[in-house]
Formats: C-alpha cells, structure tokens, sequence
C-alpha cells in the first residue's frame, strides 16, 4: 500500500496555481457532479452545460450544411473555447466541494474522477507501509489537516482518507447535526429514563465500534509514548470490535489516538494529559480537538440516528437480520429472533461478536449502535430531570460510569436505544467495547 499526503494549505496552493484541476478526469466529471448526492444544488449549472452542448451542436451541425466556412471557424474560435471553459468551471467546482465534503472527495476518488496516480506524479509527499483496508479507514486523524491518498499498487483499488481543519470532516466517523431529540424511553416504562428534550450541538462519531487492529495499532504507539499501561484488550479477529477493556483505558486510549494523529487529546487529570493509572478525576476538555467518549447524551441522539420514539435505531422491533444478539424466542413480543445465539456469528468459541459494519447503518449512518458489544460513555451514571438541557455531560461525581448498546449474549431488552447501564469504570469483559467521538466540526 502507498500513501501520498499533502497539507490542507499545499492542496489549496495548487488549486489556485491550477495544479489540481488537470488531476480530474474530464470524461466523467460532469456526470459525477451531477449523480452525487452532495452536489445537488449543481444540477442546474451541469444541465445548463449539457443543453449548451446540444445547442451548440446542433448549430453547428445547421451551419455545417448552410455556411461551412462561418461554421468552421465558429467551432474553432467560439465553441471549443466556450466548452472547455465551462467543463473547467465544473472541475472547479468539484474541487471547490471537495475542500467542505469529505464524502464527495473520496467517491470522486474511487470512481476514477481523481487520479491518485497523477496526483503522485505531481510530486506529492510519499510514505510506504502496509495496511489492511479497515486499518486505513479507522486510522484517519480527526482533523489532522492533510489530504491522505492510498492506492494499492497490486490490484489498482484507489481509497482515500481526508483530514483537515476547516474544509472537510473526518474519514470513519459520521456527522451527528446539531438538533434537539427526545431522550428517554416512551414505551417500556424505564424508571431511569424518562422523557426530556435534550440540545445537543453538532459533532462527529465513529461509524464502527474500535476494532481489535485498530486498537492494536495505538495501543503499540502508546505504550512506546508514556502509555504505559493501557490495556492488551481482547478481540475475536482484527476487524471485530475490541473487547475486555475497562473505562480508564478507553480515555487513555482515546488520548493516544489523538496523539498519534497530531491532535490536542482531551482528557486530563491536575492540568497533564492523563496516560496512566485509574483516576477518578479526569477532566475532559471539549473544545479540543482530539478523540473521546461520548457523552451519554451525544450517544443515545447518535443511536436513533434521526427517529423519534423508536424502541431501536431502525424501528420497535428487532431480529437477527438486525443485530448480534441472544434471541428469546417472542419475549418481550418485540423480539422475533429465535430462542438463541445470532448462529452467524457462532463460530468457535466465546465471543460470538461479528465483524464491524455486519449490519445496516442508521439513519445517521452508524453502525452497530444496537448489537454486538456494550459502548462505553463518558458520562457518571445516575438519573437525569424531564426538563429541556443543552449538552449534559452527566453527574459530577459517581460510583459507575454510562455503558450503552448491549452486548452479543444479551437479550432483546438492552439493546434499545433508552436502555441505560451503570458499571464500575474498572470493570472489563468479553462483551464490552467503544467508540470514539470529536467534538470539532469544521
């Protein structure tokens, strides 16, 4: 695998010195801009061009049978000038979207509208290492200010990550808007839960649960940079979720991810960042720009993934297309899985998780936010008012910390979306897991 990186203002600089747009396939560009869902609001200005090209052609043709010579020279000195102005305006625009939405730079990447191999050729940075695919994905810097371009140079399969204050989003994590939601459970009577409207401001969230590679991979960084203690952790394979992981390394992790991505990490314990040790006074700061728990709150709203009043992140009812978890067979009536373990996922010996992203996402598109392991949240746990808040962060003290989502041998009933669950924060087990949030959003 080959990375190429540059930074956010070199990209910008060859924009300007038109150093990017040559990089952009002109076949297909136009088509592009015009199919993705991001870019919408340039259909008009791609439909303007294609009856430009219509009429234009169409003119021509009518002259070449009545004025041949005015034609020729028209085609010549107006209309090739004209078409190519107003495709280099459209690349331009692709550039233009590429620096606000990362999800348009990596289709565009993928689907052969950028040229990975040019943009190596017009004498980017190169690094050369080996990495799966999912490592690629889940590795990419919250907001490291760098474009990063992988190719395998075996097969020709071009992916992309992007990073970088102020013109795109972070790649493996999902943009959670800023909106009020209903939070609490409306229709299982949970006495902890009761129904508030919750504020909560925008910010992104890891599409999957940190898996075992990834986890490996900053844990090896960490313990080499005063991370000293952070936990083995378990994990069925390499791209299923971590597991066996207590609160404490969750945040110590969280804060070498951050690190190791060049990013301000979080959390602190006295004014230092907290690497080592148990400690029940962790600050988390959260203007920073690095990696965190989230809140339990940011949680829950990220988990309906924009429904309302739903037992589940896709509706009221569950089942094993749905989610890894233990059926029981009609009890409660919405569980219709079969009394048992998810079969799929049986395999071998305990634990039955399965592979990151097995499932659909929601409507956020987050996946596994109901299934597979327990989440760790940031928040203390203890019961919260029925009354209108703006991002709660939790308790200020307390004996147990927030965990959310149920675990791969669980019944239906934890899995819902209000189910909430207090743990001692130094407690690990085989069917509790994480992911990560940011609170900076570009």
């Amino acid at each position: 695998m080959k990375t190429v990186s540059i930074s956010h203002s070199e990209f910008v600089e060859r924009f300007k010195n038109n150093q990017i747009i040559p990089l952009i396939n002109k076949g297909t560009v136009t088509s592009f801009v015009a199919q993705h869902p991001e870019t919408q609001e340039y259909r008009a200005a791609i439909g303007c061009f294609s009856a430009l090209v219509w009429i234009g052609s169409i003119a021509a043709i009518i002259l070449l049978f009545v004025f041949w010579p005015i034609a020729l020279i028209l085609l010549f000195v107006c209309w090739f000038p004209l078409r190519a102005g107003i495709r280099t305006t459209a690349q331009q625009q692709v550039v233009k979207t590429a620096l606000q939405s990362p999800s348009f730079y990596r289709d565009a990447l993928s689907s052969g509208v950028l040229s990975t191999a040019e943009l190596r050729s017009a004498g980017t940075r190169e690094n050369h290492g080996q990495r799966d695919d999912h490592r690629e994905r889940d590795h990419c810097g919250c907001h490291g200010g760098k474009v990063t371009v992988a190719s395998d140079m075996t097969g020709g399969t071009n992916t992309a990550s992007i990073s970088g204050t102020g013109f795109v989003g972070p790649t493996g994590m999902a943009l959670i808007p800023a909106r009020s939601f209903s939070m609490g459970d409306a229709l299982d009577g949970l006495s902890d839960a009761a129904v508030h409207t919750v504020s909560v401001s925008a910010f992104y969230m890891d599409k999957f649960e940190v898996t075992k590679a990834l986890w490996d991979d900053v844990r090896d960084w960490g313990l080499t940079n005063g991370y000293t203690d952070l936990d083995a952790g378990g994990g069925k394979a390499t791209i299923h979720p971590a597991q066996t992981i207590t609160w404490y390394a969750a945040v110590k992790w969280c804060n070498a991810r951050s690190e190791m991505d060049g990013l301000t990490p979080c959390y602190t314990v006295s004014g230092t960042t907290y690497k080592t040790g148990q400690s029940d006074n962790v600050v988390c700061n959260w203007s920073e720009s690095g990696y965190r728990l989230p809140t339990e709150a940011e949680w829950e709203k990220a988990a309906r993934g924009g429904l309302s009043g739903k037992r589940f992140p896709w509706g009221d009812t569950i089942s094993h297309t749905q989610a890894n978890y233990f059926g029981n067979n009609g009890s409660p009536s919405y569980d219709l899985a079969p009394y048992s373990y998810n079969l799929t996922y049986k395999v071998g010996v305990e634990p039955y998780t399965s592979p990151v992203g097995s499932f659909a996402a929601n409507g956020y598109g987050l996946n596994d936010m109901a299934g597979n392991v327990f989440e760790w949240c940031w928040d203390w746990y203890g019961t919260y008012g029925s009354g209108t808040v703006t991002d709660p962060t939790g308790p200020s003290s307390g004996s147990y910390r927030v965990l959310r989502a149920g675990g791969w041998g669980n019944y239906a009933f934890s899995w819902r979306v209000a189910d909430r669950n207090g743990v001692n924060p130094a407690v690990s087990s085989n069917s509790i897991g994480f992911r990560c949030a940011c609170s900076s959003v570009p």
